[in-house]
């Protein structure tokens, strides 16, 4: 049986903030501590998307019931 495996992505900020320390303290101004500033900016950002996409949206629902009953109604 396939096991479901799920990000977390509070844990992927908190790796990704740890490794980048880790990196400044040795080598301040490599480019891998820019690209470690990179994953930390784009998780934190993508943690934000998926809260908004969890979220219910009652217009947009709300905006795709009436698209689909002036559809019922126009081919009637």
């Amino acid at each position: 049986m396939e096991q479901s495996r799920k990000l977390n992505p509070e844990r992927i900020i908190l790796t990704a903030q740890a490794l980048e320390r880790r990196i400044a303290d040795r080598f301040p101004e490599s480019g891998l501590r820019r690209v470690c500033t990179d994953v930390i900016r784009t998780a934190q950002e993508t943690k934000q998307k998926i809260e908004w996409i969890n979220k219910p949206h009652l217009s947009i629902r709300l905006g795709s019931y009436l698209v689909i009953l002036i559809g019922i109604v126009g081919l009637v």
